[in-house]
Protein backbone atom coordinates (compact mmCIF):
# COMPACT_ATOMS: atom_id res chain seq x y z
CA UNK A 1 0.00 0.00 0.00
CA UNK A 2 2.70 2.58 1.16
CA UNK A 3 4.46 1.49 -2.09
CA UNK A 4 1.17 2.10 -4.09
CA UNK A 5 1.08 5.87 -2.53
CA UNK A 6 4.54 6.54 -3.09
CA UNK A 7 4.61 6.14 -6.79
CA UNK A 8 1.16 7.94 -7.02
CA UNK A 9 2.85 10.90 -5.08
CA UNK A 10 5.99 10.77 -7.77
CA UNK A 11 3.06 10.20 -10.97
CA UNK A 12 1.10 13.57 -9.68
CA UNK A 13 4.73 15.21 -9.00
CA UNK A 14 5.84 14.41 -12.61
CA UNK A 15 2.22 15.00 -14.16
CA UNK A 16 2.42 18.56 -12.58
CA UNK A 17 5.63 18.99 -13.47
CA UNK A 18 4.59 18.44 -17.45
CA UNK A 19 1.84 21.21 -16.90
CA UNK A 20 4.06 23.84 -15.35
CA UNK A 21 6.04 23.10 -17.96
CA UNK A 22 3.47 23.38 -20.94
CA UNK A 23 1.84 26.42 -19.18
CA UNK A 24 5.55 28.39 -18.87
CA UNK A 25 5.52 31.20 -21.61
CA UNK A 26 8.28 31.53 -24.18
CA UNK A 27 10.58 34.12 -23.19
CA UNK A 28 11.26 36.53 -26.15
CA UNK A 29 12.62 40.21 -26.54
CA UNK A 30 11.57 43.10 -28.38
CA UNK A 31 14.57 45.36 -29.34
CA UNK A 32 12.76 48.81 -29.73
CA UNK A 33 15.16 51.26 -31.50
CA UNK A 34 15.95 53.54 -28.58
CA UNK A 35 16.24 54.71 -25.25
CA UNK A 36 12.93 53.58 -24.23
CA UNK A 37 12.31 56.12 -21.26
CA UNK A 38 12.32 58.83 -24.26
CA UNK A 39 10.65 56.78 -27.12
CA UNK A 40 6.88 58.11 -27.41
CA UNK A 41 5.85 55.71 -29.79
CA UNK A 42 6.12 52.35 -27.86
CA UNK A 43 3.21 52.41 -25.32
CA UNK A 44 1.38 50.25 -26.93
CA UNK A 45 3.85 47.20 -26.69
CA UNK A 46 3.32 48.12 -22.87
CA UNK A 47 -0.03 47.93 -22.94
CA UNK A 48 -0.14 44.02 -25.16
CA UNK A 49 2.10 43.27 -21.80
CA UNK A 50 -0.09 44.88 -19.24
CA UNK A 51 -3.59 43.38 -20.89
CA UNK A 52 -1.93 40.09 -21.07
CA UNK A 53 -2.10 40.17 -24.91
CA UNK A 54 1.41 38.18 -25.52
CA UNK A 55 0.70 36.08 -22.18
CA UNK A 56 -2.35 35.06 -24.21
CA UNK A 57 -0.34 33.59 -26.79
CA UNK A 58 2.01 32.15 -24.78
CA UNK A 59 4.38 34.79 -24.80
CA UNK A 60 6.81 36.53 -22.26
CA UNK A 61 7.98 39.57 -23.47
CA UNK A 62 10.52 41.26 -22.47
CA UNK A 63 11.24 45.24 -24.33
CA UNK A 64 14.49 46.57 -24.58
CA UNK A 65 16.40 49.38 -24.94
CA UNK A 66 17.76 50.43 -28.56
CA UNK A 67 20.83 53.07 -29.82
CA UNK A 68 19.05 53.77 -33.39
CA UNK A 69 17.80 51.96 -35.69
CA UNK A 70 20.83 51.06 -37.79
CA UNK A 71 22.22 49.56 -34.78
CA UNK A 72 19.34 47.79 -34.70
CA UNK A 73 19.32 46.25 -38.35
CA UNK A 74 22.97 45.19 -37.46
CA UNK A 75 21.68 42.74 -34.16
CA UNK A 76 18.82 41.88 -35.54
CA UNK A 77 20.84 40.91 -38.39
CA UNK A 78 23.20 38.63 -36.03
CA UNK A 79 20.60 37.31 -34.80
CA UNK A 80 20.51 38.78 -31.15
CA UNK A 81 16.98 39.29 -30.78
CA UNK A 82 13.39 37.31 -31.50
CA UNK A 83 11.90 41.01 -32.49
CA UNK A 84 12.63 44.26 -33.63
CA UNK A 85 10.97 47.47 -33.87
CA UNK A 86 13.41 50.26 -35.95
CA UNK A 87 13.25 52.63 -38.83
CA UNK A 88 11.81 50.13 -42.15
CA UNK A 89 14.56 52.48 -44.19
CA UNK A 90 17.26 51.60 -42.55
CA UNK A 91 16.16 47.83 -42.77
CA UNK A 92 16.19 48.27 -46.85
CA UNK A 93 19.43 50.09 -46.42
CA UNK A 94 20.39 47.08 -44.53
CA UNK A 95 19.02 44.31 -46.69
CA UNK A 96 20.49 45.29 -49.62
CA UNK A 97 23.73 45.28 -48.22
CA UNK A 98 23.31 41.61 -47.21
CA UNK A 99 21.68 41.80 -43.89
CA UNK A 100 19.56 38.48 -43.20
CA UNK A 101 15.96 40.52 -41.77
CA UNK A 102 12.51 41.07 -43.18
CA UNK A 103 9.93 43.28 -41.94
CA UNK A 104 6.72 41.01 -40.71
CA UNK A 105 4.25 44.11 -39.41
CA UNK A 106 4.45 47.68 -40.85
CA UNK A 107 2.99 49.84 -37.65
CA UNK A 108 3.86 53.89 -38.39
CA UNK A 109 3.88 53.38 -41.85
CA UNK A 110 3.86 57.23 -43.14
CA UNK A 111 7.09 58.68 -43.31
CA UNK A 112 7.79 61.04 -40.25
CA UNK A 113 10.58 62.76 -41.71
CA UNK A 114 10.72 66.89 -41.61
CA UNK A 115 11.98 70.10 -41.21
CA UNK A 116 11.08 71.35 -37.66
CA UNK A 117 10.90 75.45 -37.09
CA UNK A 118 9.57 77.86 -34.72
CA UNK A 119 6.48 79.42 -35.46
CA UNK A 120 7.64 83.09 -34.26
CA UNK A 121 10.31 82.55 -37.20
CA UNK A 122 7.94 83.89 -39.45
CA UNK A 123 8.78 80.43 -41.89
CA UNK A 124 5.68 79.76 -44.00
CA UNK A 125 6.37 77.16 -46.54
CA UNK A 126 9.30 75.15 -47.66
CA UNK A 127 10.82 77.86 -49.86
CA UNK A 128 11.35 80.41 -46.68
CA UNK A 129 13.79 78.49 -45.30
CA UNK A 130 16.51 79.13 -48.00
CA UNK A 131 19.29 80.78 -47.11
CA UNK A 132 18.79 79.75 -43.46
CA UNK A 133 20.54 77.01 -41.56
CA UNK A 134 19.31 73.70 -41.34
CA UNK A 135 20.66 70.92 -38.96
CA UNK A 136 20.98 67.26 -39.84
CA UNK A 137 22.42 63.87 -38.43
CA UNK A 138 25.18 62.95 -41.47
CA UNK A 139 24.05 60.26 -43.72
CA UNK A 140 21.19 57.36 -43.21
CA UNK A 141 18.19 57.27 -44.49
CA UNK A 142 17.27 61.11 -43.65
CA UNK A 143 19.81 62.57 -45.95
CA UNK A 144 18.36 60.56 -48.81
CA UNK A 145 14.66 61.69 -47.96
CA UNK A 146 16.73 65.00 -47.89
CA UNK A 147 17.81 64.81 -51.68
CA UNK A 148 14.79 63.73 -52.77
CA UNK A 149 12.76 66.25 -51.55
CA UNK A 150 14.74 69.02 -52.87
CA UNK A 151 14.53 67.63 -56.05
CA UNK A 152 11.13 66.70 -55.70
CA UNK A 153 10.19 70.52 -54.69
CA UNK A 154 12.42 72.25 -57.86
CA UNK A 155 14.89 73.09 -54.88
CA UNK A 156 18.73 72.80 -55.05
CA UNK A 157 20.85 71.22 -51.53
CA UNK A 158 22.86 74.74 -52.42
CA UNK A 159 20.23 76.70 -51.70
CA UNK A 160 20.50 76.29 -47.70
CA UNK A 161 22.93 76.08 -44.98
CA UNK A 162 23.91 72.53 -43.80
CA UNK A 163 25.13 71.93 -40.28
CA UNK A 164 25.70 68.43 -39.49
CA UNK A 165 25.99 66.65 -35.87
CA UNK A 166 24.89 63.85 -33.66
CA UNK A 167 21.73 62.96 -31.93
CA UNK A 168 19.38 65.55 -29.98
CA UNK A 169 22.41 68.09 -30.69
CA UNK A 170 20.34 68.82 -33.71
CA UNK A 171 17.56 69.56 -31.95
CA UNK A 172 18.98 71.92 -29.77
CA UNK A 173 20.40 74.12 -32.16
CA UNK A 174 17.09 75.50 -33.32
CA UNK A 175 16.46 75.52 -29.61
CA UNK A 176 19.34 77.28 -29.18
CA UNK A 177 18.90 79.99 -32.35
CA UNK A 178 22.05 78.51 -34.16
CA UNK A 179 19.96 77.04 -36.69
CA UNK A 180 16.62 78.02 -38.74
CA UNK A 181 15.09 74.70 -38.89
CA UNK A 182 16.34 70.42 -38.29
CA UNK A 183 15.72 67.56 -39.39
CA UNK A 184 14.31 64.92 -38.12
CA UNK A 185 10.95 63.05 -36.82
CA UNK A 186 8.27 65.23 -36.18
CA UNK A 187 5.44 63.14 -34.02
CA UNK A 188 8.31 62.67 -31.27
CA UNK A 189 10.24 66.28 -31.65
CA UNK A 190 7.60 68.67 -32.04
CA UNK A 191 6.07 68.15 -28.50
CA UNK A 192 9.82 67.88 -26.68
CA UNK A 193 10.19 70.74 -28.83
CA UNK A 194 7.75 72.75 -27.67
CA UNK A 195 7.93 71.48 -23.72
CA UNK A 196 10.98 72.59 -23.38
CA UNK A 197 10.65 76.04 -25.73
CA UNK A 198 7.23 76.87 -24.45
CA UNK A 199 6.88 77.95 -27.78
CA UNK A 200 4.98 76.66 -30.97
CA UNK A 201 6.74 74.24 -33.16
CA UNK A 202 5.92 74.16 -37.19
CA UNK A 203 6.79 71.21 -39.49
CA UNK A 204 7.40 70.81 -42.95
CA UNK A 205 6.57 66.69 -43.54
CA UNK A 206 8.71 65.16 -46.30
CA UNK A 207 5.81 63.11 -46.99
CA UNK A 208 3.12 65.98 -47.97
CA UNK A 209 5.79 67.13 -50.67
CA UNK A 210 6.20 63.79 -52.35
CA UNK A 211 8.59 61.81 -50.16
CA UNK A 212 7.26 59.23 -48.43
CA UNK A 213 9.96 56.37 -46.76
CA UNK A 214 8.35 53.68 -44.96
CA UNK A 215 8.70 54.40 -41.57
CA UNK A 216 8.81 51.75 -38.72
CA UNK A 217 7.53 48.06 -37.90
CA UNK A 218 8.35 45.00 -36.46
CA UNK A 219 10.96 42.70 -38.55
CA UNK A 220 13.03 39.81 -37.53
CA UNK A 221 16.01 37.61 -38.61
CA UNK A 222 15.27 35.37 -41.71
CA UNK A 223 16.26 32.54 -40.03
CA UNK A 224 14.87 33.35 -37.28
CA UNK A 225 11.68 33.87 -38.95
CA UNK A 226 12.28 30.31 -40.83
CA UNK A 227 12.29 27.87 -37.81
CA UNK A 228 9.52 29.53 -35.83
CA UNK A 229 6.43 30.92 -37.88
CA UNK A 230 4.39 30.02 -35.55
CA UNK A 231 6.14 32.30 -32.36
CA UNK A 232 6.24 34.99 -35.36
CA UNK A 233 2.97 34.75 -36.27
CA UNK A 234 1.63 34.72 -32.62
CA UNK A 235 3.44 37.76 -31.83
CA UNK A 236 2.17 39.63 -34.22
CA UNK A 237 -1.26 38.91 -33.62
CA UNK A 238 -0.89 40.23 -30.05
CA UNK A 239 0.76 43.73 -31.41
CA UNK A 240 -1.97 44.25 -33.17
CA UNK A 241 -4.76 43.77 -30.60
CA UNK A 242 -2.70 46.57 -28.47
CA UNK A 243 -2.19 48.76 -31.23
CA UNK A 244 -5.79 48.74 -32.47
CA UNK A 245 -6.65 49.31 -28.13
CA UNK A 246 -3.82 52.14 -28.07
CA UNK A 247 -6.00 53.67 -31.72
CA UNK A 248 -9.04 53.63 -30.17
CA UNK A 249 -7.80 55.24 -26.56
CA UNK A 250 -4.01 56.02 -26.35
CA UNK A 251 -4.46 56.92 -22.76
CA UNK A 252 -3.95 53.21 -21.46
CA UNK A 253 -1.21 52.60 -23.80
CA UNK A 254 0.89 56.21 -22.29
CA UNK A 255 -0.56 54.35 -18.64
CA UNK A 256 1.23 51.15 -19.16
CA UNK A 257 4.08 52.35 -20.81
CA UNK A 258 4.92 55.12 -17.62
CA UNK A 259 4.49 52.40 -15.12
CA UNK A 260 7.81 50.97 -16.03
CA UNK A 261 9.52 54.89 -16.30
CA UNK A 262 7.53 56.68 -13.07
CA UNK A 263 10.08 59.72 -13.04
CA UNK A 264 8.57 60.41 -16.65
CA UNK A 265 5.09 60.48 -15.14
CA UNK A 266 5.54 64.45 -14.97
CA UNK A 267 5.79 64.63 -18.53
CA UNK A 268 2.87 62.48 -19.24
CA UNK A 269 1.33 65.50 -21.73
CA UNK A 270 3.73 65.32 -23.75
CA UNK A 271 4.33 61.15 -23.72
CA UNK A 272 0.28 61.90 -24.85
CA UNK A 273 0.55 63.99 -27.53
CA UNK A 274 3.76 62.01 -29.10
CA UNK A 275 1.12 59.17 -29.08
CA UNK A 276 -1.62 60.85 -30.30
CA UNK A 277 0.57 62.21 -33.10
CA UNK A 278 2.55 58.67 -33.76
CA UNK A 279 -1.23 57.50 -34.13
CA UNK A 280 -2.17 59.23 -37.13
CA UNK A 281 0.98 57.83 -38.90
CA UNK A 282 -0.58 54.36 -39.31
CA UNK A 283 -1.78 54.31 -42.11
CA UNK A 284 -0.99 55.18 -46.28
CA UNK A 285 -3.16 55.27 -48.98
CA UNK A 286 -2.27 52.33 -50.31
CA UNK A 287 -2.83 50.31 -46.61
CA UNK A 288 -6.71 51.98 -46.57
CA UNK A 289 -9.11 49.10 -46.31
CA UNK A 290 -6.37 46.50 -44.77
CA UNK A 291 -5.64 44.92 -41.44
CA UNK A 292 -3.67 46.91 -39.14
CA UNK A 293 -0.05 45.94 -39.86
CA UNK A 294 -0.96 45.29 -43.52
CA UNK A 295 1.77 46.34 -45.79
CA UNK A 296 1.74 47.58 -49.79
CA UNK A 297 4.27 46.62 -52.27
CA UNK A 298 3.73 50.15 -53.45
CA UNK A 299 4.93 51.59 -50.85
CA UNK A 300 8.09 49.44 -50.60
CA UNK A 301 8.91 50.20 -53.76
CA UNK A 302 8.49 53.90 -53.41
CA UNK A 303 10.16 54.13 -50.33
CA UNK A 304 13.31 51.78 -51.80
CA UNK A 305 13.18 53.88 -55.03
CA UNK A 306 14.13 57.25 -52.63
CA UNK A 307 16.50 55.41 -51.29
CA UNK A 308 18.29 53.94 -53.75
CA UNK A 309 18.14 57.06 -56.05
CA UNK A 310 19.16 59.59 -53.94
CA UNK A 311 21.83 57.45 -51.55
CA UNK A 312 25.50 57.60 -53.34
CA UNK A 313 26.89 54.22 -54.30
CA UNK A 314 23.48 52.89 -54.48
CA UNK A 315 22.40 53.10 -58.06
CA UNK A 316 21.46 49.66 -59.42
CA UNK A 317 21.31 47.88 -56.54
CA UNK A 318 17.82 47.75 -55.82
CA UNK A 319 16.21 44.43 -54.89
CA UNK A 320 12.65 42.97 -55.43
CA UNK A 321 10.73 44.28 -52.72
CA UNK A 322 9.57 40.98 -51.60
CA UNK A 323 12.87 40.67 -50.03
CA UNK A 324 11.52 43.23 -47.20
CA UNK A 325 8.78 42.39 -46.16
CA UNK A 326 5.63 39.79 -46.01
CA UNK A 327 2.18 40.12 -44.97
CA UNK A 328 1.75 36.74 -43.99
CA UNK A 329 1.84 36.55 -40.69
CA UNK A 330 -0.75 39.84 -40.08
CA UNK A 331 -4.08 38.77 -39.25
CA UNK A 332 -7.03 39.16 -41.67
CA UNK A 333 -10.28 41.84 -40.73
CA UNK A 334 -8.55 43.90 -38.39
CA UNK A 335 -8.17 47.38 -39.28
Amino acid sequence: MRARQLLTIVFSFFLALGAASADAAQKVRLHTDWKMEVSGDIPPFFLGVAKGYYKAEGLDVEILDGTGSGDAVKVMAAGSYEFGFADFGSLIMGRIQGAKIKAVMGLLQQGGGAFLYMKDSGIRSLKDLKGKTISMSPGGSEDASVRALMAKNGLRMDDFKWTYMPGMGKVFAVLGGTAHATGTLWNKMVPLMEAKSGKKVGYFSFADHGVNILHKGIFVNTDYLAKNPDTVRRFVRATQRAWLDAQKNPGPAVDAFLKSFPKQQKDKPMFMQVMQLSLKMMGTANTQGKPLGWMSEKDWESSQKVLVDFTPGMTGKALPVSEFFTNQFVPAGQG
